[in-house]
């Protein structure tokens, strides 16, 4: 059995993530030197949760291409309901 992980994290910036339904959620995380310069990616703590769009991905791949030293990591998990 995989070991279960609760969301959102202690002490994480999104303290009150909900999700509207069960399913897959997919998550990437990225690892760099040197900041990319895209205004829309930094963290707002008034909305820290980015919706993805196409183009977005797009030019977080041409900046890391741009850079020497980075890694990209996924994970994805599935949503269920619990009744606490």
């Amino acid at each position: 059995m995989e070991k279960s992980t609760l969301i959102p994290l202690q002490n994480a910036m999104c303290e009150d993530i909900q999700f509207d339904s069960v399913g897959k959620e997919e998550y990437i995380g990225i690892v760099i030197d040197k900041a990319l310069n895209l205004p829309w990616l930094n963290p707002n703590p008034e909305n820290p949760v980015l919706e993805w769009q196409g183009k977005h991905l797009e030019q977080v791949w041409e900046q890391l291409h741009a850079q020497d030293n980075w890694r990209v990591f996924y994970r994805d998990f599935n949503v269920i309901s619990v009744n606490l």
